[in-house]
């Protein structure tokens, strides 16, 4: 019986989205939608089921953490010079 590392090979993407950057980080997902941090400073509201784009946050600084969602508001950590 093979195990379920056996069969990473075998995987393949269900569905893309291109990013202004790179993925920084996992996304947070509620419900249908994923909230994707990425290295040009956005992050990105994503349909599951659709894949449309349903919002991006305007750029402060690249690299965001995970996001977090909680009461419907996405928090995201940001570096902060001290």
């Amino acid at each position: 019986m093979r195990t379920h590392a056996a069969t990473v090979p075998d995987l393949e993407p269900v569905w893309t989205f291109t990013t202004g950057g790179l993925v920084t980080a996992s996304p947070a997902v509620v419900k249908d939608v994923l909230y994707v941090p990425a290295s040009d400073g956005r992050v990105y509201a994503l349909d599951a089921r659709t894949r449309a784009l349903i919002w991006q946050s305007a750029a402060i600084e690249a690299g965001y953490p995970s996001p977090a969602v909680v009461g419907g508001r996405v928090y995201v950590g940001t570096g902060v010079d001290f």
